[in-house]
């Protein structure tokens, strides 16, 4: 690999997470973090979290966690993978030693307030791929639309308006998602009671796809999302998953992608 990646983890409620000593527990209302791969295979994990994961407060003393992807049991439900630049990669490893000092309360994890997604969208800030300094929504999984669809504007090379086809978007390319993820069925695991951050039930998923979903890549899709033409939107609890739309014959053969209510991430289409 001759680039730094950037990957953006989601996990399911309900998933197995392992504790010191071999102790397990179950997520409650799922996580997210980030991992960097740099050009020679390294890999550096962050994720926020309360210190004692077995707290069943909303609020608790919070630290940074760097072993989320061992630790949660299987492959990350949903990732979003994207190329940043040298500089944004060194600003991560520096966001990482000192959270403090990009202005992330480090001290303190709230469930609402200053969770585990606050602190993606905050690392995703100080890297300019946050501009409008968004702090997602409250679930992890109603950031999936979210973590599909951004834009690093550092991998960009704007084309020339005076002699480029205004019609041609090649150039997002760089900047779009190389690949999602999505290796596991997005609910919870049979015989499980799944409960919001609040301890508020959740309402029940709806039936899985089939046939089985399968990672494809967006970099050449359509992008939206409740963010609405690239301003994002406030915290909400409501679902926002994406959807598998086909497209108008005109806009060529990439399908394009909206992210509705309610609706489920259908992969079965290879293009």
């Amino acid at each position: 690999m001759s680039k730094h990646v950037l990957k953006l983890h989601i996990e399911t409620p309900g998933t197995l997470y392992s504790l010191k000593g071999g102790e397990t527990t179950r997520s409650l209302a799922g996580h997210t973090w980030f991992e960097m791969i740099s050009p020679d295979g390294k890999s550096t994990q962050a994720g926020f979290g309360p210190e004692n994961p077995k707290s069943e407060t909303s609020s608790a003393p919070g630290t940074v966690f760097n072993n989320d992807g061992n630790n949660y049991e299987g492959l990350p439900a949903f990732t979003a993978l994207y190329e940043i630049t040298e500089d944004q990669a060194r600003t991560l490893e520096r966001f990482i030693r000192s959270p403090k000092q990009f202005g992330f309360d480090l001290d303190n994890y709230h469930a609402v307030t200053n969770s585990c997604v606050d602190f993606v969208w905050k690392a995703l800030e100080v890297i300019g791929m946050n501009p409008t300094k968004n702090e997602g929504d409250i679930l992890p999984l109603d950031n999936i639309d979210d973590f599909m669809f951004l834009i690093n504007m550092k991998m960009l090379k704007f084309p020339d308006p005076f002699t480029s086809n205004p019609w041609d978007t090649r150039w997002l390319k760089p900047g779009q998602a190389i690949s999602i993820e999505l290796n596991k069925w997005i609910g919870p695991p049979e015989g499980t009671v799944t409960v919001g951050p609040l301890g508020n039930t959740m309402p029940p998923p709806p039936e899985p796809p089939t046939p089985p979903f399968r990672p494809v890549s967006v970099t050449d899709a359509g992008f939206s999302s409740d963010m609405g033409s690239g301003f994002m939107g406030p915290r909400s609890f409501g679902p926002s998953f994406p959807s598998f739309v086909p497209p108008p014959p005109f806009i060529g053969r990439m399908p394009s992608f909206s992210c509705g209510r309610d609706y489920v991430p259908y992969w079965g289409t290879e293009f």
